[in-house]
């Protein structure tokens, strides 16, 4: 049965932060600067989600910054906030900035300016952040993860008068995705009246393993907004 964690709802709304509104920053965003010698390049990437996300990733030499994060706009400003990792190999990892914040000046509808360097706007994203989400969505559901950690994921549902509860609202939807696209479907078991995929991680190393071996074949539906072979 899928968990659902029940505690009392109290919101606290700042005003001194606002979330974008104009979508014509929101988008996938990539950059390069120069590097530690002539023939290598520093690339950055980042996706600015409209629902107050971010996904961020670099290549600096051999290290390889990346974290996902929520973002708050003010000014002319974006301060992306990552969040922290539960995976110890990842935390260990060369480059780590889970935690740390990152400053991005909004130049123009098409030009972001991150550490100095000036990112462009792509029109698809990059396939290795989109799995990352996947896979976080089934982490969390799975219970390597916290759900509340992450809003952008958040379905609040009201059980009583008193008590509301959370659930992953981008599950189900990921599931069909990765079992179309992989063709590697997950056990069912009954729920109500219905079967439903309850995923393991069994499957979810699967997964990941087609995602790596099939990488290449993959390619950006831009009308469907979802990856395709």
């Amino acid at each position: 049965m899928r968990k659902i964690a029940i505690i009392l709802v109290c919101i606290c709304l700042s005003c001194s932060t606002s979330k974008i509104t104009n979508s014509d920053n929101n988008g996938y965003y990539y950059g390069q600067s120069e590097g530690l010698w002539k023939w290598q390049k520093n690339k950055y990437y980042i996706a600015i989600n409209e629902d107050g996300s971010f996904n961020y990733k670099s290549l600096i030499f051999e290290a390889r910054p990346s974290c996902l994060g929520e973002w708050n706009k003010t000014g002319d400003k974006i301060q992306a906030k990552c969040y922290e990792s539960v995976e110890v190999a990842e935390v260990l990892s060369s480059g780590y900035i889970g935690g740390k914040e990152i400053e991005i000046t909004l130049v123009n509808s098409k030009t972001i300016r991150l550490n100095n360097v000036l990112l462009r706007k792509k029109s698809v994203p990059d396939l290795d952040i989109i799995f990352q989400n996947y896979f976080r969505i089934i982490e969390i559901e799975l219970g390597m993860d916290k759900l509340l950690k992450y809003p952008f994921l958040v379905e609040q549902i009201k059980l009583n008068d008193s008590f509301s509860g959370y659930v992953n609202k981008y599950f189900g939807k990921t599931v069909n995705l990765l079992e179309n696209l992989t063709k590697i479907e997950a056990p069912k078991e009954h729920r109500a009246l219905i079967l439903a995929p309850a995923v393991n991680k069994e499957i979810l190393n699967r997964w990941k393993a087609w995602y790596k071996f099939n990488k290449h074949k993959i390619h950006w539906n831009k009308r469907k907004n979802i990856p395709t072979l």
